[in-house]
Order: structure tokens, then C-alpha cells, then sequence
């Protein structure tokens, strides 16, 4: 099995063998970033301790979840053989991704990791409350899975406000 990615760690060894000072290797990444060649993204401690040198790894890895249910359901993931069949079905209904789906999908290693790359280019964020019918664990909201649907039908108990991007994506003062 090929590695999708390595520690920076590792890349920083390397680049000493190679007498590559650690200014170049950063310009270095920089540029291979912006190439496609690897993603490397510093935002944050646990972005900054990888390298991944197969984008399309990464690509893969978001599109376990953000997806459209009517092209790509989860008929080959197995979650009705691992007991996530809900969680799945959650995740459409609900704009919710357990983070018992997020692990079984994109593997225990590698799910802190990822979780950090969609929380820091806001495609997904933690999901503070708590609801008696859900299991005691993380949640994640997947705002991109949101649905004008959900509003309309939520029995919510307290207010809900609705930003209709229809028109424009900001508002835009004169």
C-alpha cells in the first residue's frame, strides 16, 4: 500500500541528508503546494506535521463526506455491516457526520488530520449540542449538505435564522 503522506518530521531529514537549508525547503513546499505536486498547509499544528504527497488522497478523503446523496450514496462503504447505517443516513438528513463515520470512513490515523483541513477551510465544524436521540459522541456539521428543506421542516424550539444566499454570496452596502 503507498503512502498518501509523510510526516514533516521526515521531510525535514530528508532535507538535511540533502543539505537543503529548512528556509529552502519551506519555499520549496510552498511551491509544490501551489503546483499540486503535495499539499502542505501550515494553518495549524496538526496540518503543519504532514505532507501529503498524493493530493487526490486528500480529494478522496473530503469527498467520503461531502457529497451528493442522489450521485453518490454510500453503497459501498458497508456502514449497514458496521452498524452506521444511521449515521450515514444522519449525515444526508441531518447535515451531521458522527464521528464514528468520519473514523470507520476515513481511518482513526488519519481523521484528526483531515478534520483539521475541513475545519480550517470551513467545510465542516464541530457540533456543540447534544440531542437525546443521537449516541453520546462528536458531531460535525457539514454546512455544504445543508438544505433549504431542513429549516422549513425543523421543529426546533427556539429561533432560526436563515441567510438566503440566492441572490448574491455577501451582502454587498453601497
Amino acid at each position: 500500500d503507498e503512502m498518501s503522506y509523510i510526516f514533516f518530521d521526515d521531510v525535514q531529514q530528508i532535507a538535511k541528508k540533502l543539505q537543503i537549508a529548512p528556509d529552502e525547503l519551506y519555499k520549496m513546499l510552498a511551491l509544490f503546494n501551489r503546483m499540486g505536486i503535495v499539499i502542505y498547509l501550515p494553518a495549524t499544528e496538526k496540518l503543519r506535521s504532514i505532507v501529503t504527497i498524493d493530493p487526490s488522497w486528500m480529494i478522496d478523503a473530503v469527498s467520503k463526506i461531502i457529497r451528493d446523496e442522489n450521485l453518490h450514496m454510500f453503497k459501498n462503504e458497508g456502514l449497514d455491516e458496521v452498524g452506521l447505517e444511521s449515521d450515514g443516513e444522519n449525515l444526508f438528513q441531518n447535515a451531521l457526520a458522527s464521528r464514528d463515520l468520519v473514523e470507520y470512513l476515513w481511518g482513526i490515523e488519519e481523521t484528526e488530520v483531515i478534520l483539521d483541513l475541513l475545519r480550517e477551510t470551513l467545510l465542516i465544524s464541530d457540533w456543540p449540542f447534544k440531542d437525546p436521540s443521537q449516541k453520546n459522541e462528536s458531531y460535525y456539521l457539514v454546512p455544504s449538505l445543508l438544505h433549504i428543506g431542513m429549516v422549513e421542516n425543523s421543529h426546533a424550539s427556539s429561533s432560526v435564522c436563515v441567510f438566503d444566499f440566492s441572490e448574491n454570496f455577501f451582502a454587498i452596502w453601497s
